[in-house]
């Protein structure tokens, strides 16, 4: 995946293109970035599963 950043609070990172790996299992979405420092830094989504409306 790839991010295409207008702006940022680091500016250095501002017009940036950065690749994000990313993977799904069941109802989780995970991005993450390449090893910085040997530090791996992750974001991981939830799928809501809607509730039955009584």
């Amino acid at each position: 995946m790839i991010h295409h950043i207008k702006i940022s609070s680091f500016p250095n990172w501002s017009g940036q293109n950065q690749a994000r790996n990313y993977s799904f299992n069941g109802y989780l979405l995970t991005l993450s970035a390449d090893p910085i420092n040997s530090r791996i830094h992750q974001l991981v989504w939830k799928k809501m599963v809607p509730r039955p409306v009584s």
